[in-house]
């Protein structure tokens, strides 16, 4: 007589409904070794060393991917690792009852089994061999047609995989949120956000735009990107290269600045004004009446020269007096005297000497000295002679008898200053020509701006 022993749950053997129980792992050590990697469920793992199983404290098995030997392995040394599998509890155990007519092979379970292990058939009180049988969903199938019966056939199920409880899920960043679901399939709801692949949107018609951070949202025409046949439009920043027909007489709008090659206005301002410059911008004024150095100052006296409001340039302009010439004086000819000195030298503002002196008036009938001019752009220098218009000399005293002397010739000196600071000041020295005859004609400094 034989016996069929049949199991309510799982079966204990290598194989089950759940799959084999446990997996063995055979590692070689090399010399030092320590670490070998397997799988495995914390707490269901034996490791062995050349046969003698090791106690919990000879090795560590907590992160589920590898065992680390207390002690290292030397060369040659065998490790084994069994990794048990956790089992499914079955519930709900039921039981279907049919009814053989000899004849059909075929019957419908009211569920389905977990597979054909997991179902205890029976016919007639013998218990059958699951290779008598095979089982597709809720379909039975007898490889023999049972005899007729009635109810002579059951299917008692061993359990169904029991629905594992849910203590706490949840979707994290993603923006996803889990059902409320303690039990079965757990379902997320929501929208997963850009950070986690997503969009961070429900819908979106057109083109996408980003800002780099929250969830995207719909381009707008002429504002994000240029719809076909669209303007250009305003964009906030950035820089064309290599563009070719770009239609600039229509869809353009804003105002190229003085920085990059226009003017930074927004009209041509009023007819006949022109463009000036105030050191940063353009600007469309009147121009200015009159001709260049229009504005000026003339010193015949030692004084003071302040810079004007707005005036970084100047002209200046230094002339030394001539010295007078010879005069006779009733028993003889007096020589003329000597040339007058003018200059400019530094105030506040820093500036190179300008200084002019004219020559000296000459003796009865000679010819008087020439002036002299230094630190000026242009130094000039002129003859004594009659016109003290000319020369910034004179002539004798009116009067006497002919083939008197001459007066010196004055000296001059001309400057282009740049670089100047309105408020600052340049000191002047304006001084008469000398003579004890009759005096020289004055010098004199000229500003011009």
């Amino acid at each position: 007589m034989s016996f069929i022993s049949t199991y309510i749950g799982n079966v204990p053997s290598s194989s089950s409904a759940g799959g084999s129980t446990r997996t063995v792992t055979d590692f070689t050590a090399t010399s030092g070794q320590t670490v070998f990697t397997v799988s495995y469920v914390v707490g269901y793992v034996d490791v062995y060393r050349n046969g003698i199983k090791l106690g919990a404290s000879d090795f560590t098995a907590t992160n589920t991917t590898s065992i680390t030997l207390a002690t290292p392995a030397v060369t040659g040394d065998l490790i084994q690792c069994v990794a048990f599998n956790t089992l499914a509890i079955y519930t709900n155990i039921t039981t279907d009852t049919f009814s053989g007519n000899g004849g059909a092979t075929a019957f419908t379970l009211s569920k389905a089994p977990s597979n054909t292990s997991s179902l205890l058939v029976v016919i007639s009180g013998v218990t059958q061999d699951p290779s008598s049988y095979t089982v597709s969903g809720t379909t039975l199938t007898f490889s023999t047609a049972p005899p007729t019966g009635t109810g002579n056939i059951s299917a008692r199920f061993l359990g169904t995989l029991a629905t594992t409880t849910v203590g706490s899920f949840a979707g994290g960043s993603t923006g996803l949120t889990p059902a409320a679901a303690t039990s079965g399939a757990v379902t997320l709801g929501g929208t997963l956000n850009v950070a986690n692949g997503g969009t961070g949107v429900t819908t979106l018609t057109g083109l996408a735009k980003g800002n780099g951070t929250s969830a995207i949202s719909a381009a707008t025409a002429g504002t994000d990107y240029i719809a076909p046949g669209g303007a250009l439009g305003t964009p906030s920043s950035g820089t064309l290269t290599n563009t070719t027909g770009l239609p600039l007489s229509t869809g353009v709008t804003g105002t190229l600045p003085a920085a990059n090659g226009g003017t930074g206005l927004t009209s041509a301002g009023t007819s006949g004004n022109v463009l000036t410059s105030n050191g940063t911008a353009w600007v469309s004024s009147t121009p200015a009446s009159g001709y260049a150095g229009a504005s000026g100052q003339i010193f015949t006296t030692t004084g003071t020269f302040t810079i004007p409001s707005g005036i970084t340039k100047l002209k200046i302009t230094v002339v030394g007096g001539g010295g007078g010439g010879p005069y006779f004086n009733g028993c003889s000819w007096v020589s003329g005297g000597s040339g007058g000195t003018s200059s400019v030298v530094s105030g506040t503002q820093t500036i190179t000497t300008i200084s002019a002196t004219g020559g000296s008036g000459a003796g009865y009938q000679g010819a008087g000295s020439t002036g002299t001019g230094s630190g000026g752009t242009l130094n000039g220098t002129s003859v004594g002679g009659v016109s003290p218009g000319v020369t910034f000399g004179t002539r004798g005293r009116a009067g006497d008898s002919g083939g008197e002397g001459r007066g010196g010739g004055g000296g001059c000196a001309v400057s282009f200053l740049t670089g100047l600071t309105p408020g600052l000041t340049i000191s002047v020295n304006a001084i008469g020509a000398g003579g004890s005859a009759v005096t020289g004609v004055a010098g004199v400094v000229v500003f011009e701006w």
